[in-house]
């Protein structure tokens, strides 16, 4: 069994596709990381951080 979190579900004859729901995305930091880098106060001070994210696009 494999759990892939997509925007969109491919169609494929060899898996067994089953929607469980829709996902939320949610900006989360350390406060250790916050506290080296500084505490963004807009959304244009998010491109200083470190980031780890999922490849498919975020869904609306």
């Amino acid at each position: 069994m494999a759990l892939r979190v997509r925007a969109s579900l491919d169609d494929s004859g060899s898996l067994v596709v089953k929607n469980l729901g829709p996902t939320l995305a949610v900006l989360v930091a350390s406060p250790e990381l916050l506290d080296r880098v500084g505490k963004p106060v807009s959304p244009e001070d998010l491109h200083r951080l470190p980031t780890m994210a999922m490849d498919a696009p975020v869904c609306a």
